[in-house]
């Protein structure tokens, strides 16, 4: 009875698991891009990338 309710209530927690490690995932990415848009700003005004050089 209790493991019938258990699997009932698992993918309530599956989806709830699902979308916080979505969320965490897309919060990391922000902060990468964030970290390579800010890098590749730092390119473009030192005028490295403008030159075709990496």
């Amino acid at each position: 009875m209790f493991l019938q309710q258990d699997l009932s209530n698992l993918p309530v927690l599956a989806s709830f698991f699902y979308v916080y490690m979505s969320y965490l995932l897309l919060m990391l990415n922000v902060q990468f891009y964030l970290v390579l848009l800010e890098r590749t700003t730092t390119f473009a005004s030192s005028g490295s990338l403008a030159n075709g050089l990496p």
